[in-house]
């Protein structure tokens, strides 16, 4: 083999193999008086990331192994907490792996909920998705948080870790767990926009999230996450495509990269939000979204030209069958 096929085979293997770097870290993380021993191994390809972490009691000479795993179509990703590493170790290492904590703030607080209470749709033909979150009001001007990380309660949150999976490799045979990370990185939101604007009301877009204000108050009403519904594979890519206001209802359409086009529909006063059913109504996209606040109604189209009208009313009995119980 000549040496242009070896440097052209080396740099294949390179750019189609995950990177790898460790780090180890001794510290009395855990507070009984003996240094214990961490290392983390970063992982990475072209659409997932992994931070592995390998701690070591310094007592009991114990191995504990788990992992944070992340998506590049979401904005967090959840890791259990071996109880063994401790209060004081939950967050010391916390800060170590992911920076600064926090609290939950409104925007994280959506993608919690609206994991967590995904509601099957049975009854329903025009939305194949649905769920809910709590509307959250805040006095000020709408702002994206900094990333931050946050520990949170097992027992509290089990619908979300049930949903999201937790850290699917861990062995909980092995290690108890109470606690678990979440790390929240929402700088892929980038700049706000003003998309809508009414007479005391005005919607503010990101290139995946939307903010509905009201006089001096904003809450978060939607955001696009891989970990709630179909979205797109990696955040770089801009997600949120129209947005339209129609009485009480905001209409969202949400594009992903398969070329696939979704709408939904946020109540954003009772925080439920559905998504049409395209296979229902006979539409294979949604091209055009035309509001008619008169005969308050909606007109789609797709790229065929098929369309499909929505009255107001047929929104708000969809809402009521699917969130009546």
């Amino acid at each position: 083999m000549n040496k242009i096929a070896v440097y052209l085979s080396s740099f294949l293997l390179l750019i189609n193999s995950v990177y790898s770097q460790s780090k180890k870290s001794n510290k009395d993380f855990n507070k009984d008086g003996v240094l214990d021993q961490v290392t983390i191994t970063e992982d990475g390809g072209s659409d997932f990331s992994s931070k592995d972490i390998q701690f070591i009691d310094g007592k009991s000479k114990r191995k504990f192994d788990f992992s944070m795993n992340y998506s590049f179509g979401s904005f967090f990703a959840a890791c259990n907490i071996p109880n063994a590493i401790g209060k004081s170790g939950r967050e010391s290492l916390g800060t170590l792996l992911f920076g600064k904590r926090d609290s939950i703030d409104p925007s994280l607080n959506w993608l919690i909920d609206a994991c967590s209470n995904n509601i099957l749709v049975k009854d329903s033909q025009l939305a194949d998705f649905a769920t809910k979150y709590t509307p959250i009001w805040i006095t000020g001007e709408p702002k994206v948080p900094k990333p931050y990380y946050t520990i949170l309660s097992s027992d509290k949150f089990q619908g979300l870790l049930k949903k999201i999976e937790g850290s699917p490799d861990f062995d909980f045979n092995k290690m108890k767990s109470d606690f678990f990370w979440i790390d929240y990185n929402p700088d892929n939101h980038g700049e706000f926009k003003v998309v809508q604007t009414g007479t005391s009301n005005q919607m503010f877009s990101t290139s995946h999230g939307l903010i509905l204000k009201k006089q001096n108050k904003y809450s978060w009403v939607f955001i696009n996450d891989n970990k709630v519904f179909e979205a797109n594979d990696k955040l770089r890519w801009p997600s949120i495509i129209d947005v339209q206001l129609i009485q009480g209802f905001v209409i969202v359409k949400q594009s992903v990269n398969t070329g696939n086009t979704n709408l939904f529909i946020i109540n954003p006063e009772t925080g439920f939000v559905i998504r049409l059913s395209k296979e229902f109504i006979g539409l294979t996209s949604f091209e055009k979204i035309e509001v008619n606040r008169v005969n308050e109604s909606i007109s789609l189209s797709d790229s065929t030209g098929n369309k499909y009208s929505l009255t107001l009313k047929a929104i708000e009995e969809i809402f009521q069958k699917i969130f009546s119980n």
